[in-house]
């Protein structure tokens, strides 16, 4: 057992240094970077202790589509985009593993919209964030930014078959519309009607420049 730690520990260590050292090289091209996390090993508090200076260091955007136990790793990233289970999930973990005593939500249960503010207000404070992005299914989404700017988003889903990708289509809907100069509420709204496609469709879909101008009107 202890080699085959050691051996997934090496293998970590070495896709860390692979992923660091190409960003390195081609951060100056990027716009923005996005990290998915699925939770599955890639992504890991060392890696993001790497990338996030960095692209914070070329004033580059870093956003992210977190893992709920992975929350405390996203320190001073542009911004975040979980659904409400994630965050609901996030503050759990981030209550147990708060070792400050600065974290202050009292419950992980978030079933109003005065929860969802308070535990979302928090973890943008926690973590130092530009924004959080949270996605709240037919309840539309909610943009919550530096300084204290709260905005509801309600849904503009005509139908919905099927949500698979559609927290992908967000992260990289919102991302692109602050790389072309949108402001955090106008990337959100754009985000908000590509993922109304989206789910619109069976399966795992994807939507266009095209598709997306004609449902903006």
């Amino acid at each position: 057992m202890r080699v085959d730690w050691e051996h997934r520990h090496s293998l970590s260590n070495e896709l860390n240094k692979r992923i660091t050292r190409f960003v390195r090289k081609h951060i100056k091209d990027f716009d923005a970077v996005i990290i998915e996390d699925y939770g599955k090993g890639v992504i890991n508090k060392e890696l993001l202790e790497e990338l996030t200076p960095l692209a914070r260091k070329y004033k580059k955007i870093i956003n992210v589509d977190p893992k709920e136990e992975h929350f405390q790793y996203y320190s001073n990233v542009t911004s975040i985009t979980p659904n409400r289970k994630e965050l609901e999930n996030a503050v759990r973990n981030l209550k147990i593993k708060d070792m400050t005593n600065t974290f202050k939500v009292n419950t992980d249960k978030l079933f109003t919209n005065k929860d969802i503010d308070l535990a979302a207000g928090q973890v943008l404070k926690y973590l130092g964030l530009d924004s959080i992005l949270v996605t709240l299914g037919e309840q539309g989404m909610k943009l919550f930014e530096k300084g204290g700017r709260v905005e509801h988003i309600p849904t503009v889903a005509q139908e919905v078959f099927d949500v698979s990708g559609a927290g992908d289509t967000v992260i990289s809907t919102f991302t692109l519309g602050l790389c072309a100069g949108a402001s955090r509420s106008e990337a959100a709204h754009i985000a908000n009607y590509a993922a109304g496609i989206v789910v619109g469709k069976v399966g795992t879909a994807a939507t266009d420049r095209i598709e997306l101008l004609e449902r903006l009107g």
